[in-house]
């Protein structure tokens, strides 16, 4: 479903990456993919994906700022926080992102 939406030629970071079978089947269409996750799904991610997965916080993403153009986030919006900031960086003036529910 996210696949026709993202430019395959471009890296995709895949924030809240749980058990990283959705930035596993980004790799296999072929879209580069870089994750993070938090601790306790770590083991699981890097099962499927390998050394890509980076343990971060939505609020504090393990990459640097612009180095970016196109995310996704699935079923990862109801975890996030409800004071304080609100949103992680946005991918660059031209990139995409995307959300599920």
């Amino acid at each position: 479903m996210l696949a026709p939406l993202l430019d395959p030629a471009r890296p995709v970071l895949d924030i809240g990456v749980g058990t990283g079978i959705v930035a596993a089947e980004l790799t296999a269409r072929g879209t580069p993919c870089t994750a993070s996750t938090s601790p306790r799904m770590l083991s699981r991610a890097r099962a499927q994906l390998g050394a890509r997965v980076a343990v971060g916080d939505a609020s504090r993403l393990p990459v640097r700022s612009g180095s970016v153009d196109q995310a996704v986030s699935t079923w990862l919006l109801h975890a996030g926080r409800t004071t304080g900031p609100s949103s992680p960086r946005s991918p660059g003036s031209c990139g995409r992102a995307a959300a599920t529910w």
